[in-house]
């Protein structure tokens, strides 16, 4: 689960920095299919930030999944412990 998480961390990541570079004009736009080089690259700091809130956006809902998908496993967990907790408490002779 940890590596899942870390990968997932890092997918984010590389996914949010490769955006700020496509952004800033530092990749190419020959890279990409002719949709995107039809798109025009922000001009001003202020354009920059409205573009990278979408990516926000995205991550935050990201985010909250991620928490509930958490919120679950512990419940399951703490199932599991109290059963467990049941049966050490009663033994079977």
């Amino acid at each position: 689960m940890k590596i899942m998480i870390t990968l997932m961390l890092i997918l984010f990541l590389g996914l949010w920095l490769f955006f700020i570079a496509y952004l800033a004009g530092y990749i190419p736009t020959y890279f990409f299919p002719q949709n995107f080089s039809n798109l025009t690259l922000p001009a001003t700091t202020t354009q920059l930030g409205d573009s990278l809130s979408i990516l926000d956006g995205i991550f935050t809902s990201i985010a909250i999944l991620l928490g509930l998908i958490a919120i679950l496993l512990q419940g399951k967990e703490l199932k599991e412990s109290r059963s467990l907790k049941m049966i050490a408490k009663n033994p079977i002779c």
